[in-house]
């Protein structure tokens, strides 16, 4: 795949996200707050409002490493390799909500968590080889998936 222009590089990074995004939202299922509401979550939980807020910063952060990946990252294999670590972490992540909500499987969802973790410092150790923007804007996410497991953890042992 060859750098697209800016123009055509947000084109394809807003219609990944938003089908990453559908994807998600169709396989969650319905009622996903009032399933959130039936949780006992710890006390350092946000509510499902402040969930719905990092949901739409996880996909501004997506887009951002999409576009700088697709426009202006570093051609060649690595450029490849990052383009698809960064696609499969979204229907990762759409498969944990599955999981979590869909299936009610939140041991499934603890689990999912090992794979969509490294994926994530995968993701993270290669954007740097490919585009150093696309690695910072992804840095904030990463740090906050220690919090997102804690409370994923957290939310097992109160809820089994």
């Amino acid at each position: 795949m060859r750098n697209e222009s800016g123009p055509r590089a947000a084109v394809w990074a807003t219609t990944i996200c938003l089908l990453a995004a559908a994807f998600e939202a169709t396989i969650s299922g319905q009622n996903v707050a009032s399933r959130f509401a039936r949780l006992t979550t710890p006390s350092v939980s946000p509510p499902f409002w402040g969930w719905c807020v990092i949901g739409v910063a996880y996909y501004v952060v997506c887009f951002v490493v999409l576009y700088r990946l697709i426009g202006h990252g570093k051609p060649g294999g690595w450029r490849r390799v990052t383009l698809g670590l960064a696609v499969a972490l979204m229907l990762t992540n759409a498969v944990w909500n599955w999981a979590f909500f869909g299936a009610h499987g939140r041991l499934l969802a603890l689990v999912l968590l090992v794979p969509y973790n490294e994926m994530a410092l995968a993701l993270l150790l290669a954007a740097a080889r490919v585009d150093r923007v696309a690695q910072l804007a992804f840095l904030p996410y990463s740090i906050f998936l220690i919090y997102a497991d804690y409370w994923a953890l957290a939310v097992w042992r109160l809820n089994s």
